[in-house]
């Protein structure tokens, strides 16, 4: 291709050559939107980019390959490619996703806020054959350094990483806390203003409440929220992008008061054993409160209080008492704040049943 040229929204797909697989440039050439896939050539499987200027914004390099650059190949000219993604395509020998060669002194290339991941080939994802590379801020799927998919003719001081934090890290049951995922810090700690192109996938999961498992990466970002139940404890949240996967932690704390479930007797109930134990079932595990020595049964005939000892065990308090008089009835108070959970949370109020004894 001569002549300067600009393609907006433009797809490439199953195209086959020699040098170039979709695109032979010879000249300038802007590409905005553009979407490469299944392009194969033996330089350049989607991309021969040679004597001239490229650059390459907001578009996609898939499956594509080639013996050098399986997404582009580029000799002897400027080439920049920004906030586009480069995935999945293959080179025999270098470069899987870009093959630069400057070997005349002139080729230089800028390739940053790329999301660059699951390139194949047997050296380099990146290779350059003299002139140096920025490669820069680009997220490679995962936190790991990237030195390793690059030559050394590529520059990498600084690139992207997976983060993750709560707006809330304690919350009460029941309620909700933010969980944000992002790519907009580099290795370094650094905030970056510009973002990886949009879309990217991100799934969240948590041990403890519930959460939206599935988000998308938009402007370098992904939210989804955290619902606590009524289970208290540690919850670990984890977002998945690519290969790489981050956690952090939010307290649930348990601010649900007891509530007693179930009574032996029933409330109401006749014909009782006067020798009969009384149970009483709370919603959690119990322990004493401050008017615990409060609780109290009365003859409901002589308004006088029976001798009693109490037994806590789990979640069940259990009163032995000394004999009854038979047909008679019996009123049980357990005073609010007689009792809370093992959070320090109180009976709330004052629980009362009766019972009648039989003869």
């Amino acid at each position: 291709m001569f002549g300067i040229l600009t393609l907006n929204n433009s797809l490439f797909n199953g195209n086959i050559a020699t040098f170039g697989g979709a695109i032979h440039n010879q000249d300038t050439l802007t590409l905005n939107n553009c979407t490469f896939s299944n392009n194969t050539a033996l330089f350049g499987g989607a991309i021969y980019n040679i004597y001239s200027s490229l650059t390459v914004t907001s578009s996609i390099f898939q499956n594509n390959g080639a013996y050098d650059g399986g997404a582009i190949c580029n000799y002897d000219v400027i080439l920049n490619v920004t906030g586009s993604t480069i995935k999945n395509n293959t080179a025999l020998y270098e470069g899987s996703a870009i093959y630069n060669d400057g070997t005349a002194g002139i080729g230089n290339a800028v390739v940053e806020f790329n999301r660059i991941v699951g390139n194949i080939n047997s050296n380099s994802e990146i290779y350059s054959t003299d002139n140096l590379i920025n490669a820069d801020l680009n997220w490679w799927g995962s936190n790991k350094n990237p030195s390793s998919y690059v030559n050394s003719n590529i520059n990498i001081t600084s690139w992207l990483v997976l983060t993750i934090k709560a707006t809330q890290s304690t919350i009460p049951n029941n309620s909700h806390s933010i969980i944000t995922a992002d790519l907009l810090h580099t290795n370094n700690g650094t905030l970056v203003s510009s973002s990886i192109p949009d879309g990217v996938p991100v799934t969240f999961k948590t041990n403890l409440g519930t959460i939206n498992s599935a988000s998308t990466i938009m402007d370098g970002s992904a939210q989804s929220k955290l619902t606590s139940g009524v289970t208290a404890g540690i919850a670990t949240i984890s977002a998945t992008v690519d290969n790489q996967l981050v956690t952090t932690n939010v307290i649930i704390k348990d601010t649900i008061p007891p509530t007693v479930t179930a009574t032996t007797p029933k409330n109401g109930a006749t014909g009782i054993s006067k020798t009969a134990t009384i149970t009483i079932k709370f919603s959690e595990n119990i322990k004493t409160s401050t008017y615990f020595n409060n609780i109290t049964i009365k003859n409901q005939t002589t308004g006088r209080y029976i001798t009693i000892s109490k037994i806590m065990k789990g979640n069940t308090l259990t009163i032995k008492t000394s004999e009854k008089s038979a047909n008679t009835w019996y009123t049980v108070t357990i005073p609010k704040s007689a009792i809370k959970d093992l959070a320090g949370n109180n009976l709330t109020a004052n629980y009362i049943f009766k019972f009648k004894t039989g003869t």
